[in-house]
């Protein structure tokens, strides 16, 4: 008789894992709520908010320099810890071609709630679609040895930043040949055709924007629904195809894959002893907090200078590699320190309804700044929008802890699990599943 797999029941979830994951989608939104609430393009020139109120250029160097992408990257160790976690209780149970049948539906599946996101809530900078294909190309490496793992981030961390590397000598380069070329229009000469692309290159480089563009902008989202829906904010995927194709989609391969090793090691399930965890934050937060700390008051001090700011990536995929397992340190000391338990108890709960939360956390988004809701967006910046990012915690919180009393997930996490076993799941506590519960912790 063949025993099939079904979701994690609560007795077998990993609580620690659990409660990094709430941390890391309450962390997602304090750098999702700048371009849901404002111009993206006061992210690369906060320069463009003078005289706004908020203080953003102070906020995102606080912002930029300890949390740019260290939420998103714990979020990505956690989904390559879950891939090990998921078919390795499947494989072990004797249920390997079932495993990969599992495996592949519930990412396919995933990519679809990413294209969901990005287009139906029309939140641009979804991130569910680079994990769902990231992974789909993980699977095959779920065996591999660990020291070949970390061989393999290393090959990512040294290319995507030889990447950023050659993309500042680029900068200096077209900078170089639009000074030239400013130089022969300054003096009234003809310009030739290499020239006149040197100067229209650069004044329309990603980190220049002229009022007339971001006032564009504040227009369309301002607007109807269907203003939005049309304009690029919705369109990720061709407007934002270097991020995602060439850039994104490395980063979370590099985080996934340190976190199928973190997995292996019981590191990231809180297994090693306090004191592993307060060296190994120490180590982290003693290199990248410095780096981190230079770089991002280089650019500040530089009025954002695109030159100063592409030197600052080539630092910045170290940066965010140690802040983000310094932070993973941080939260599994403050799991084993037994502080704050009801705090950390809804930080679980949090954790265990991640995909919902971040999937309502645009939903919410949507109806508080966009145009065809309460049209807040451009009204706010700085450290305004962190009390928005706090309500929303505190809504989640409690109605994350609400939900689970009743029911064993929260509504996405029970519709994806109900497609990925492609049978309708229990939802009631009250009811029972026949077939024993397989974790998979995520």
């Amino acid at each position: 008789m063949t025993v099939l797999p079904s979701p994690v029941s609560d007795n077998n979830r990993i609580d620690t894992l659990d409660i990094l994951r709430g941390f890391a989608v309450f962390g997602i939104l304090l750098m999702n709520i700048v371009v849901f609430a404002q111009p993206y393009h006061v992210w690369w020139n906060p320069g463009i908010t003078a005289g706004q109120p908020g203080a953003w250029p102070e906020t995102w160097l606080v912002i930029d320099g300890f949390f740019s992408g260290t939420q998103r990257g714990l979020f990505s160790l956690l989904f390559g810890a879950g891939i090990i976690l998921l078919t390795s209780r499947m494989e072990s149970g004797q249920r390997g071609p079932l495993a990969a049948d599992i495996y592949f539906r519930r990412n396919l599946w995933l990519l679809v709630f990413g294209l969901v996101n990005a287009f139906l809530f029309m939140w641009s900078g979804d991130i569910l679609v680079p994990y769902a294909l990231a992974a789909l190309l993980l699977f095959p490496l779920r065996n591999v040895p660990s020291r070949h793992l970390i061989a393999f981030s290393l090959i990512i961390l040294i290319g995507m930043t030889s990447v950023i590397y050659l993309g500042w000598q680029e900068r200096i380069e077209q900078k170089a040949d639009y000074e030239a070329a400013l130089t022969v229009k300054n003096a009234s000469q003809e310009l030739s055709e290499e020239q006149e692309s040197a100067i229209e290159g650069w004044e329309k480089r990603p980190t220049a924007y002229d009022d007339k563009v971001v006032q564009e902008h504040l227009e369309t989202m301002q607007g109807g629904l269907g203003d939005i829906f049309l304009s690029d904010a919705a369109a990720p995927f061709w407007k934002n195809g270097f991020f995602l194709f060439e850039y994104w989609f490395w980063d979370v391969i590099l985080m996934m894959t340190l976190g199928m090793v973190l997995f292996k090691a019981g590191i990231i399930t809180g297994q090693r002893a306090a004191g592993f965890y307060l060296r190994g934050m120490a180590i982290c937060y003693g290199i990248a907090i410095p780096m981190a700390a230079i770089a991002v008051w280089r650019v500040y001090s530089s009025d954002f200078d695109p030159i100063v700011w592409e030197s600052s990536g080539i630092t910045y995929e170290i940066c965010r590699v140690l802040l983000t397992l310094g932070h993973m340190c941080l939260i599994i000391l403050f799991c084993k320190s037994g502080l704050l338990r009801g705090f950390a108890r809804s930080m679980q709960y949090v954790g265990q309804m991640a995909l919902t939360n971040y999937l309502t956390q645009s939903i919410i988004c949507a109806l508080v700044f966009y145009g065809f809701g309460a049209g807040l967006f451009g009204k706010y910046f700085g450290y305004q929008l962190y009390f928005f990012v706090f309500a929303i915690w505190v809504v989640q919180i409690i109605w994350s802890r609400l939900w689970l009393q009743y029911f064993r997930f929260g509504p996405f996490e029970w519709l994806w699990r109900s497609l990925t076993y492609w049978q309708r799941q229990p939802m009631r506590r009250a009811q029972t599943t026949s077939a024993p519960a397989l974790p998979d912790n995520a």
